[in-house]
């Protein structure tokens, strides 16, 4: 019998989740995308494992339902929502930066109206952008004037939530990609973009390409191995400012997207993710 790998995307034609049914059919294994969020998930029985491609919160949290159900069951959920709340909720990585031998920049949650205690920082520029699947569109760039007005116009979508970060001048990002795996190790890949604007992503119009070994700061080079004992089996990309006194931590994404990745390396980071994942489930059965 054919193993069953489920991936959960609200969009299966986007490339990452196209990306990982390639890799699975090239292992000989059935694909079937669901949306948990029309009543999909209802269909499924017991795959052998589901890839989780959705990013952020929503309120109905089906998602999150959907993976406690069958991972009671005992199928293995690659970045459960369930295991990657840290991941999930931002706020909640603040006290990350205590651990984290870098500076980092607090990143906080927010949904409904603002209060003093959600308002910590004082900063000349904040950036806002929504918690789920941004991708690079929908983040601002506001001083603390223009700050008050986004805020009252954001509470009229009250289904969204929100990212808010102090802006710091930056030369573009380093990202960490970490497939992290319990008693296969892990793989890693260190690569930068160069922006064209500030919001330094590939979909509005930044290039990337794979950081040389010699290029990477004395400060990076630990903390694939920080992470990895930091984070639950999964798929990350920690992101990192490059600013004009070094890497400061930035967030980790718990639903990184691959183009990125793959045109850095010119590679299947699929093949890897499959391969990292579901050939022990094989050998075990």
């Amino acid at each position: 019998m054919k193993s069953l790998g489920i991936i959960l995307s609200e969009n299966p034609q986007l490339y990452a989740p196209s990306s990982l049914a390639q890799a699975l059919t090239a292992f000989n294994a059935e694909v079937q995308f669901a949306n948990p969020f029309n009543g999909e998930c209802h269909k499924i029985t017991t795959p052998t494992l589901i890839f989780n491609r959705i990013s952020g919160y929503r309120y109905d949290d089906y998602d999150l339902y959907f993976c406690l159900e069958k991972e009671k069951l005992g199928v293995p959920v690659i970045n459960s929502p369930n295991q990657s709340f840290l991941i999930r909720d931002k706020l909640a990585q603040i006290p990350l930066m205590h651990d984290i031998p870098i500076p980092g920049i607090p990143s906080f949650s927010w949904r409904g109206p603002f209060t003093n205690k959600d308002y910590p920082l004082k900063s000349d520029s904040w950036v806002i952008k929504p918690q789920r699947s941004s991708g690079g569109r929908g983040i601002e760039r506001l001083n603390p004037e223009e700050f008050v007005i986004w805020q009252k116009e954001a509470l009229r979508r009250k289904d969204q939530r929100y990212i808010y970060q102090p802006f710091i001048p930056n030369k573009g990002e380093f990202r960490l990609f970490l497939i992290n795996h319990p008693s296969r190790g892990h793989h890693w890949w260190l690569y930068k973009n160069n922006p064209n604007d500030w919001r330094h992503n590939l979909t509005q119009g930044a290039t990337v390409e794979a950081l040389p070994e010699k290029e990477v700061p004395s400060t990076l080079r630990p903390m694939h191995n920080f992470f990895r004992q930091y984070l639950a089996p999964g798929i990350y990309a920690i992101d990192f400012l490059n600013t004009h006194k070094g890497p400061v931590f930035l967030e980790i994404n718990n639903c990184p997207g691959l183009r990125s990745i793959d045109e850095s390396y010119h590679q299947s980071t699929a093949h890897y993710i499959v391969e990292t994942f579901l050939l022990p489930i094989l050998k075990q059965a």
